[in-house]
This record gives structure tokens, C-alpha cells and sequence, in this order.
């Protein structure tokens, strides 16, 4: 994916291959003036996002895609674009910031 573009990981409860030691299990990106907070598992967060200047909180523990506004900071779930899991359709999530706005979607990698 590096080929493509930037990317960012973080590490997740099943990840325990040797190269996943390295994987952070939380991380920030600022793109502009949105700030992102990016973890696997919301049950884990140990900070709360509007308090500290969050935009957009990005998880994925239930690969379930979902996009839900809670106090004024976006909360996004991609999905899976792996392999299928729990009987879920396979998902990926594109935002864009548009003007100081986040607009984020889910596309549906299959119906």
C-alpha cells in the first residue's frame, strides 16, 4: 500500500506475527486543520476525543462499517476490505476534507 499512498497503521487484537511488534497501538495524524485519532478498539480508548481536539476518531475492533457524529466529532468504522468476517460485507472508508469540512462515506466492496 506504501506504493500508493502514505499510510498509517496500528496494531490490532489478532495482530501477533513478529512484524506487527512494531505496530503502535494508537496514533494521531493532522491533515490541515482536522485532527484524527486512530486506535483498533473503541472499548480502549482512554481519552475523550473532543476534549482533546478531535476531529475524526477512526477504529475498526467490529468491522463493522459505520459512520456516527457523537458531540461534535466524527466517528468511523471502515469495515473490512480483508478477507470476509462475521458475515459482513466487505467495506473500505474514504474521507475527504473539503474545505476545512470532513466528509466521510463507506463504499461497499460488494453487495
Amino acid at each position: 500500500l506504501e506504493k500508493l499512498a502514505p499510510v498509517v497503521a496500528v496494531r490490532g487484537n489478532m495482530d501477533r506475527e513478529p512484524w506487527t511488534n512494531d505496530l503502535p497501538r494508537t496514533q494521531v495524524v493532522e491533515i490541515g486543520q482536522v485532527l484524527i485519532y486512530i486506535l483498533h478498539d473503541l472499548l480502549t480508548m482512554d481519552l475523550n476525543p473532543k476534549t482533546a481536539g478531535f476531529n475524526l476518531v477512526i477504529s475498526g475492533h467490529t468491522h463493522s462499517p459505520e459512520i456516527v457524529e457523537k458531540d461534535g466529532v466524527c466517528f468511523l468504522n471502515p469495515g473490512s476490505a480483508g478477507s470476509k468476517k462475521f458475515d459482513k460485507l466487505l467495506s473500505l472508508a474514504r474521507v475527504e476534507l473539503v474545505g476545512g469540512k470532513l466528509n466521510a462515506e463507506i463504499v461497499l466492496l460488494e453487495t
